[in-house]
């Protein structure tokens, strides 16, 4: 369980350094800027957040378990 979670811990972090990266801000920017490129990003970021919560909801439920 606990090795689930770094790894997401793992994929925020990583997500946050590359927003800290001018030159990688630049492509997400660019990224953004494609309808199509931008639809996959808010995917992504959907699924992760979904993800999350699910998480969340399961640490919640054990701890009242």
């Amino acid at each position: 369980m606990q090795g689930e979670m770094s790894d997401m811990d793992g994929d925020m972090s990583g997500m946050m350094a590359m927003m800290n990266n001018p030159e990688m801000r630049a492509e997400m920017m660019a990224m953004m800027n494609d309808p199509e490129m931008r639809a996959q990003m808010m995917d992504m970021m959907r699924n992760c957040n979904e993800m999350m919560k699910m998480k969340q909801e399961q640490m919640s439920n054990e701890e009242a378990g």
